[in-house]
C-alpha cells in the first residue's frame, strides 16, 4: 500500500523488503533518503532492525509504521532509534508531510508519461500508475489466474461494502483473509498488506477504520491492469 502511494507521487526509486532481516541487509548495502520501517514484521521485527541499524552507525532517517496506536507506542519506536512515527491506516497527507520534513529535496521522476512497461505486460492506453501481476502472463494459464483474481477482487469489494454496512465482522474477516491469500498467488502483492490489516482489525476495529481500509483497497483496484494477450499460449 505504501509503495502504491509513493509511486503515485512519482518517487523514482523504492526498495521493498519482505521482512526486517532483508530490510537490515539492504539498508546496509546502499544509502537511502529515508526508511519506512514496519514495526511488525516476520523473522526480525522493526524495533530490532532499527536498533541494529543504529548500532551499525546507519544514520538514515527512519519513520516507524505501526498498527499500535496506544499511548507509549510512539516512545517505544523513538527509543528503538526511529526519527518519527506514523500509525496505520496510513494517511497519504501525513506520510508526505513526514517525508517532506525529513527529506525536503527527495528526487522525483521527471514525468509519469516517461515510465515504461515490460514487453508482454503493458496495457493499452495505460495512464498514470498501474498495478500488474508479477506472474508470467504471456502464458495463458497464468493470464487466466490473474484475470480470475480481478473478478474475485470486484466481487470481494462489493461484499466488503455490504458487510461493513451490515456491521458483519465475521464476514469482513472471511472476505479479507481470502482476498489476502489469493492476491499473493495471483501475483498482486499490493493487495496483501491492506487485506491482512483488515483481517487484524475486523474483530475490534471501528467500522470507520474498517471502511477506510476497504476504500483504500477500492482505490488500488482502480489501478489494476490486465492486458488481453492474443498471443498467449
Amino acid at each position: 500500500l505504501v509503495v502504491a502511494i509513493l509511486s503515485k507521487a512519482d518517487i523514482d526509486y523504492i526498495t521493498l523488503a519482505e521482512n526486517g532481516e532483508i530490510g537490515l541487509q539492504r539498508a546496509c548495502e546502499k544509502e537511502y533518503d529515508v526508511i519506512l520501517m514496519d514495526m511488525q514484521m516476520p523473522i526480525m521485527d522493526g524495533y530490532t532492525a532499527t536498533r541494529k541499524l543504529r548500532a551499525l552507525g546507519i544514520k538514515t532517517p527512519i519513520i516507524a509504521l505501526t498498527a499500535n496506536a496506544m499511548k507509549g507506542d510512539q516512545q517505544k519506536c523513538i527509543d528503538a532509534g526511529c526519527d518519527d512515527y506514523l500509525s496505520k491506516p496510513i494517511s497519504k497527507s501525513a506520510l508526505f508531510k513526514k517525508l517532506s520534513t525529513l527529506q525536503p529535496h527527495h528526487k522525483q521522476a521527471e514525468s509519469t508519461s516517461k515510465k515504461t512497461y515490460s514487453p508482454g505486460h503493458s496495457c493499452e492506453e495505460a495512464s498514470g500508475e498501474i498495478i500488474q501481476t508479477t506472474l508470467p502472463i504471456h502464458n495463458a494459464v497464468f493470464l487466466e489466474i490473474a484475470q480470475n483474481f480481478v473478478e474475485l477482487l470486484k466481487q470481494s469489494l462489493q461484499e466488503l461494502y455490504n458487510a461493513v454496512e451490515n456491521q458483519d465482522r465475521t464476514r469482513i474477516k472471511q472476505i479479507s483473509f481470502n482476498l489476502s491469500d489469493t492476491a499473493g498467488g495471483a501475483g498482486f502483492g499490493a493487495f496483501i498488506n491492506p487485506s491482512q490489516y483488515l483481517v487484524s482489525i475486523a474483530d475490534l476495529g471501528t467500522f470507520e477504520e474498517i471502511a477506510q481500509i476497504v476504500e483504500q483497497l477500492n482505490e488500488l483496484s482502480d489501478q489494476v491492469c490486465i492486458p488481453e494477450l492474443s498471443t498467449a499460449t
